[in-house]
Formats: C-alpha cells, structure tokens, sequence
C-alpha cells in the first residue's frame, strides 16, 4: 500500500488520477498508452499489445520492454 492508500475513496481517486496524468507524459513519447483499471494500469504497447501491471516497479519494467530502450522518468526530459 503507498501513501495515497490512508486517503478517503475521493481523495484515493483524485490522487490515482493525478499520477495517471503524469504517467501518460512519461510514456508518450514512447508511443506507450496507460489508463486506469480498478485500481491496476493497462500499459498498451505501439505494436497493439498490452498489459495490465499491479504497481509502479512492474509498470516500469513492462514498459521498457515494450518500449524496447530504457525509459528514466527521473531524466531531465521530463
């Protein structure tokens, strides 16, 4: 459980929502798509694949290989 976890339902929401936004500037110019699932994120893959993942570590793991290059969300970048 993280953080966002002690918040009320609305606020869980808001705050899923919130990195969710984030994700989705990450992953766009790996032409990687996300989007929220009860709770889980479906990764979507350039090729037309996809993948739901439970947590951030499996999120970024998946999308490396999806993406098939390293991806630094901690880059200058971004």
């Amino acid at each position: 459980m993280d953080a966002a976890g002690i918040l009320d339902p609305a606020a869980q929401r808001r705050e899923r929502l919130k990195r969710l936004a984030i994700l989705k500037r990450v992953l766009a110019p790996y032409r990687i798509g996300i989007e929220d699932y009860d709770g889980r994120f479906i990764l979507s893959a350039p090729t037309g694949g996809a993948e739901i993942v439970d947590n951030l570590f499996d999120l970024w793991r998946r999308a490396e290989a999806m993406a098939r290059r390293p991806i630094d969300p901690l880059a200058a970048d971004f």
